[in-house]
């Protein structure tokens, strides 16, 4: 622009533009009413907008699936609006037409380009709700099928166990005389038993003659007993040394002897085994409260201690060879002074070892094995040998017996008392070992 100053007066003058560098424009850029140029105005840039809270929730769930990440068409800038004030020639129609077609077929393509994703989205709701209704109903499937199930009538026959009192009676009982009859214990509260025997049953036992390689266990389950219920009835220690030929008792029912007490009661027995004092009195057969001591009854139901049973079934591992008695030795084996004649000088082999010992003192078993001869001369006095596969014992000067002839033995188990039988000097037994007719020294087979 250019100023001037006319007097007093300021006068703007603006300088129109050179006819040799106007450009042709097009007659839709022209201002109708003044036949200027019309500067466009230049589109203000909008900042992109972020995508919304509940684009962004579907973005997280469902793993990046949403609308904010289907990539759109880039939206084409609103052309430019002119005023118009007065009728548009025919070329401006033509340009505005095909500026609107244009803008329309971008319109078309970014609906259907929304719609799309509109689409997969709604798929992918579809799939993950059919998930979580499946997953729904199989962790709540239990409760859904009670629901459904009709309810069925429970009895009390229904719920017993087949080998329960309550299984053995008919159906006859209604549940209140179930509950006054059974249920109901000499100390006022209810009882509830399971015990494997029938209430009205008494107690009895068989005779069972062991057969060779017969086993305690093998016995209890032909019978249907328990092996603690054998072994506490016939008193048994060494489950595993059952000998053959041996006579046992089979109970008729699994159970334990009990001892009677001083001091003891039908009532405190039947209290301190938990068990209904009907019980016991049917299994036992009892008719009146007199006890004596010594009386053996039977608890039907109850069980063997743990480590009782534990000792009574399990093999200790034995020693090979055990001291007979547990006295030093005075003698012994190999060469010495003839004990008849000190002084002499004169020497004789001793093929033994003489432990000392008090006159009836138990003598036990070296080895299990079996009484090979028992007898008597002015030597040995009384004398027991024993049978051990390939080895023999012998016990000599003894004051009395305690097995017989061809008995099977034990280790451990008494076979006779000391004595001061024979030729001898003190009371003290004379043990020897022998293997293949030769005699070994026994102080090497116990060490």
């Amino acid at each position: 622009m250019r100023f001037d100053r006319l007097g007093e007066q300021q006068v703007i003058v603006r300088r129109r533009p050179s006819p040799l560098r106007k450009t042709r424009r097009p007659v839709s850029r022209l201002d109708a009413g003044f036949q200027q140029d019309v500067w466009p105005r230049r589109a203000r840039a909008k900042k992109p907008a972020g995508p919304g809270l509940v684009r962004r929730l579907l973005q997280a769930a469902f793993g990046g699936i949403a609308p904010g990440n289907i990539e759109k068409p880039k939206k084409r800038p609103a052309p430019e609006r002119v005023r118009e004030t007065s009728p548009a020639p025919d070329l401006a129609n033509a340009d505005a037409f095909a500026e609107n077609s244009a803008e329309g077929s971008s319109s078309l393509r970014e609906w259907l380009s929304r719609l799309a994703g509109s689409a997969a989205l709604a798929k992918t709701l579809a799939v993950s709700l059919a998930f979580l209704a499946a997953a729904a109903v199989a962790l709540n499937w239990d409760a859904i099928s009670r629901s459904l199930a009709p309810a069925a009538g429970v009895s009390p026959e229904s719920l017993a166990d087949p080998v329960s009192p309550l299984a053995q009676f008919s159906s006859a009982f209604s549940d209140a005389d179930w509950g006054a009859e059974m249920f109901q214990s000499e100390y006022g509260e209810p009882l509830y038993s399971d015990m494997p025997f029938s209430l009205p049953e008494t107690f009895y036992w068989v005779a069972h003659v062991v057969a060779p390689g017969e086993t305690i266990s093998a016995i209890a389950a032909r019978h249907g007993i328990s092996q603690g219920s054998l072994i506490a009835l016939n008193g048994i220690r060494e489950a595993w040394n059952l000998r053959s030929g041996s006579t046992i008792k089979i109970p008729n029912m699994n159970g334990l002897p009990h001892e009677v007490r001083a001091g003891d009661t039908l009532e405190g027995i039947a209290l301190e085994r938990g068990i209904p004092l009907n019980v016991l009195l049917d299994a036992n057969d009892v008719r009146d409260d007199n006890l004596a001591i010594g009386q053996v009854l039977f608890i039907p139901g109850a069980t063997m201690d743990a480590a009782e049973f534990s000792r009574a079934v399990t093999r200790a591992p034995a020693r090979p060879f055990i001291r007979p008695v547990p006295g030093r030795i005075t003698s012994g084996f190999g060469w010495r002074e003839d004990p008849f004649n000190p002084g002499s000088g004169r020497m004789e082999l001793h093929r033994a070892v003489d432990l000392s010992g008090r006159i009836g003192e138990p003598v036990r078993a070296a080895m299990a094995g079996t009484v090979l001869h028992r007898g008597a001369n002015p030597v040995y006095g009384n004398f027991i040998v024993l049978q051990h596969g390939d080895l023999q014992t012998l016990y000599a000067h003894l004051s009395s017996f305690s097995v017989a002839m061809g008995e099977s033995v034990r280790q451990g188990q008494e076979i006779g008392r000391v004595g001061n039988t024979g030729r001898t000097t003190a009371p003290h037994l004379h043990f020897a070992a022998f293997r293949g007719g030769e005699p070994v020294n026994p102080v090497d087979l116990w060490r």
